[in-house]
């Protein structure tokens, strides 16, 4: 989920989102009114895909709630991607027996490159042509 995709309202994503042909994940924003990932998102999804067993996540760093315009930080509780990446790479990788871990990332490159240090086989996805060297 990217910060535009609530440009409109958290209430106009969750009614539009649907109608997508993917699945929207965040696993490290919890709505606090829901209980849930922001905007009715997925923490996890697993893909089969050519025989492999994909587990995505979907990260944000803590600054990219302060770009929302239509939902107050106050309404997300947000947890470290590095500690959320940890547990659900496991997660996905003992429960799900996933053989990859993608995480998508919605974060500048300095904390991209924290959770690729940090977070041992999760898998980055940069989206724009800047790269980082991670050691």
């Amino acid at each position: 989920m990217g910060n535009h995709d609530l440009d409109y309202s958290l209430s106009n994503f969750e009614s539009l989102a649907p109608a997508c042909n993917f699945p929207w994940v965040v696993s490290n924003a919890i709505d606090r009114e829901t209980g849930e990932p922001l905007g009715g998102c997925h923490r996890t999804v697993v893909l089969d895909h050519h025989g492999w067993r994909v587990g995505v996540i979907g990260l944000i760093e803590y600054e990219w709630l302060e770009t929302l315009s239509t939902v107050p930080v106050s309404q997300v509780a947000w947890t470290d991607y590095v500690t959320v990446g940890r547990e659900l790479a496991r997660q996905l990788r003992e429960q799900d027996k996933v053989d990859l871990v993608v995480a998508l990332t919605h974060m500048r490159v300095p904390n991209d490159t924290r959770l690729a240090k940090e977070v041992r086989g999760a898998t980055r996805h940069e989206r724009t042509r800047q790269t980082a060297s991670c050691g």
